[in-house]
Formats: structure tokens, C-alpha cells, sequence
């Protein structure tokens, strides 16, 4: 056959380009239809795997962006709370007061506005503690969704006391359940809820005015009934259970253990499902859930690690800027995951995006915990003795933090590191300027003359 093309410039011929067949009207329908219904089979499994259903999309758009845009824009406040020991719970009562427990055993409330502090009687079961049923500490703070009921850890630290709110008068102490200190409490309603011991139990209790036995009044205590814990059962495979994370949807509950595992648990039949080993298993103390994401996150000495919720297999896992961070409290904020780290810093994670947040120059944001305050005795003068190498520095770890009902102030509480050292540090961290949210992430940028006052936040 007679090529009728014409040579180019070159010498070559033109590429024959290849005629598209023509399609009857009912086979270009099909393909319309096809093209509009097709789907990516890879994005609904990892979908099914992080939530279960079809990811919903947020419509406030407004709590996104300032999730993202508030920890770059943070102003630290610090707060002195005297001669108490560490802070290991912290929650928000209300926009200006925030309810701490500590270590020595001390439940107090804190006025950000003013930085008063009020002690608040604990409930004692009037059993003398001893060496093997002694003062541990207050780990965990736990308020119920209806935000009627406060559940912490009595004067004791096996047993649990309620509150009520939003005047914190007592009404229950829970006791006969646990051998060792509680290390976490978690709502699972108005009604029920769940603690988790260093003992390897779990307890599921309810606080309703049926179950409520009259208790006789003494002048000592403060007027409060005693309650038993419905459920008590050993967490399998589980050395020391340190942290509770519940999810509503499925009626799941996650109990993560000190000794590298994390375990599922059947609410509604309280039976344990599964237990899966951590492939980070060293300080595994805090651990968080996101239902927008479907997602347990875990903390350990240098990761944070992302778990499906239904096989609690692990699906990424990010390193803490260096690996030894030793996380101590986590939380979510929409779709930012707050890291509080031994070694005083606070994190954040961006979900979406992979990735810690930066400031505009290119560096993480990170917010530094300040001195605080610790008690210069024989101990501490033997830690600066053995850590005289770096001058005697003892990092304040952030053992819990906790954002206000509207999201734009958040409370860090915790105190050194070493066990040996008593002290604390406090402090909450507002926008120190009315920045406009609705601006593009550019803006951030620090664009200010010299003589504007500097954001306390520092960059690593």
C-alpha cells in the first residue's frame, strides 16, 4: 500500500494517530454510567478499616482549620500550686476551672482567672492505709457525658469516689474491688463506668440511686454512701492496665497494658476479645480514641502508634521527634492529636496531612513546659550530684493535659520525670491575640515588627 503521507523537515513521517471507534448511543450511556459509578477498592477498605463506614465528612469547617491553626498561636500562662506533688488527671469543670489530681493524693480545683486554688475533700473508707494499701496517687479524672457525675480515685487509691456536679458534693465511694492503685477511669454512659488497675482488673461499676446502700454518718467523713463494682474481672495477658479508651459506636472498650499489649473488650457482655502485642513496648502508659477516625492511638518511649478499631492492628506508627520522648498523655482535637512527652514538651499531629505541624519557618511546633517548682531535699540534691554532666537538669513531664469546651485554651499539668524528685508544674496556654481563623496557613507567618510582644512558645 502507497504511504500518502507527507516527510517533515526531518525526514520522518508523522505518528498516525489512532481513530477512536465510534460508540451507539446505548453503549456511550453504559460507559457515562460506569465512569460516574466506579470505584476505588483499595480507599474503601482502608476506609472500613479506620471507621468502620463511609468516613463522614465535618461540617464545621471552622473547628478544622483552628485545630490546626491554634497551637502556633499559643501564649503559656504558668500557675503555682505550692508544695504538691505531680499532676497525674486534669480535667475542665467549666470555661474557667480545671480539676486536678495529684500524686500526693490531693484533689484540687483551679481558678485560671485568679490561679486560686481549693482543695477538695477526699472519701476515705476509714480503712488505715499501710504498706501494702497506701497513698498512690490520683491518676485519673473521668466526668460522664451528661457532665452530672465526677469519678476519681478516693484517699485510698484502690478505691473510686464520685462527685457530683457541678458543686463536687460527694456521694458514692466505691470499694472491695481492686488491690492496687486505679490507673484509669472511663464513662461508658451517664450510668456505668469502667477502671482499669495496676493490678490487672477490670472493674465496671454503676452509679445510679438504686444501687446506692445507706452508709452510717460520721462526724469524720463527709456524708456519702458506699457502692460494690457490679463486674470484676482479670485483663488477660495484661501485667499492669495503665490506660481506658471506650468506643461507643461498636460498645468497644481498649485496655492498654504496661507490658507491650493492648486488649479489646465486649461492653455489653464485659468478656475480653482480643490481645495484640505492641511492636513499641517500652513505657506504654497513655493511649486515646478518635471516633471521626475510627482509630486507638498508643503512646510509648519514642512512638505513637494508630490501631484499627476493630483487629487493633496497627496501621502506622510516627516517631516523636527523637526517641526519647517517652509520651506520657495524648488526646485528639478533631483531626490533631496532642502529645504531651517526658521530657516537657507538647506536640502536635496532624492526621490528615501525616505529620507534626510547623511553624512558618519550617520547624515543629512545640510548646515547652517551664521550671516549675520542686522540693530542694536530700534527693534532689543527690540527682543533681549524678547529673551534673548536663547541669543539673530534671525535664517536667507532661503527664496530662486537656482542652476547654471550646477548644482554645488547654491545661498541662505534670512534674520531673525522675520519681525521686517532688514537685509540679501547671500551666495553660490561650491565644494571646483574636487572630482571624478564616485566614489562609500562610498567614501565620510571623510578619510583626520587633516591638510587638513575642508568642511564649518555643521552637526546637
Amino acid at each position: 500500500m502507497e504511504d500518502t503521507r507527507k516527510r517533515t523537515r526531518s525526514g520522518r513521517y508523522p505518528a498516525i494517530k489512532a481513530e477512536k471507534p465510534e460508540q451507539s448511543d446505548s453503549q456511550s450511556e453504559n460507559s457515562s454510567k460506569f465512569s460516574r459509578n466506579q470505584i476505588n477498592v483499595m480507599e474503601l477498605l482502608v476506609a472500613r478499616s479506620q471507621t468502620g463506614r463511609q468516613r463522614r465528612k465535618s461540617t464545621n469547617l471552622f473547628h478544622r482549620r483552628s485545630a490546626l491553626k491554634i497551637p502556633l498561636l499559643f501564649k503559656q500562662r504558668s500557675i503555682e500550686l505550692g508544695e504538691i506533688d505531680k499532676i497525674f488527671a486534669a480535667q475542665w469543670l467549666s470555661e474557667k476551672h480545671v480539676i486536678i489530681g495529684t500524686k500526693c493524693n490531693s484533689l484540687c480545683v483551679i481558678d485560671c482567672d485568679t490561679l486560686g486554688l481549693v482543695n477538695i475533700p477526699t472519701l476515705s473508707s476509714g480503712v488505715p492505709e499501710t504498706a501494702t494499701r497506701g497513698l498512690g496517687g490520683i491518676h485519673s479524672v473521668a466526668i460522664n457525658p451528661s457532665r452530672s457525675l465526677l469519678a476519681t480515685g478516693g484517699r485510698s487509691s484502690h478505691d473510686v469516689a464520685i462527685y457530683s456536679l457541678p458543686h463536687l458534693d460527694p456521694l458514692l465511694l466505691g470499694t472491695d474491688c481492686h488491690s492496687d492503685c486505679i490507673f484509669d477511669l472511663v464513662w461508658l454512659d451517664d450510668e456505668f463506668f469502667v477502671s482499669g488497675s495496676r493490678d490487672g482488673r477490670l472493674g465496671l461499676w454503676r452509679a445510679a440511686s438504686d444501687a446506692i446502700e445507706p452508709a452510717a454518718i460520721s462526724a469524720d467523713l463527709p456524708d456519702f454512701s458506699r457502692i460494690s463494682s457490679s463486674e470484676s474481672r482479670d485483663c488477660k495477658l495484661a501485667d499492669r492496665v495503665r490506660a481506658l479508651s471506650y468506643d461507643s459506636s461498636t460498645l468497644k472498650l481498649a485496655a492498654l497494658s504496661l507490658n507491650g499489649y493492648i486488649h479489646l473488650w465486649d461492653v455489653a457482655t464485659f468478656t475480653q476479645e482480643i490481645s495484640q502485642p505492641l511492636r513499641y513496648c517500652k513505657e506504654n502508659v497513655c493511649m486515646t480514641f478518635s471516633s471521626d477516625y475510627g482509630t486507638y492511638v498508643t503512646g510509648s518511649q519514642s512512638h505513637i502508634t494508630f490501631h484499627d478499631r476493630r483487629s487493633l492492628h496497627p496501621l502506622y506508627a510516627e516517631l516523636c521527634l527523637d526517641r526519647y520522648s517517652v509520651v506520657r498523655s495524648l488526646s485528639f482535637n478533631e483531626n490533631v492529636v496532642t502529645v504531651g512527652t517526658g521530657m516537657g514538651k507538647m506536640l502536635f499531629y496532624d492526621v490528615r496531612a501525616r505529620g507534626f505541624l510547623q511553624c512558618g519557618c519550617g520547624s515543629p511546633c512545640v510548646l515547652k513546659a517551664d521550671r516549675g517548682w520542686v522540693r530542694r531535699n536530700q534527693s534532689w540534691e543527690e540527682y543533681l550530684y549524678y547529673r551534673i554532666y548536663d547541669g543539673g537538669f530534671y525535664p517536667n513531664a507532661v503527664y496530662s493535659h486537656c482542652y476547654d469546651p471550646s477548644r482554645t485554651r488547654l491545661f498541662t499539668g505534670g512534674g520531673p520525670l525522675a520519681s525521686i524528685l517532688y514537685g509540679n508544674y501547671a500551666a495553660y496556654v490561650i491565644l494571646p491575640i483574636q487572630y482571624p481563623l478564616d485566614q489562609p496557613m500562610y498567614a501565620l507567618r510571623d510578619t510583626r515588627p520587633s516591638s510587638s510582644p513575642i508568642y511564649l512558645f518555643y521552637v526546637s
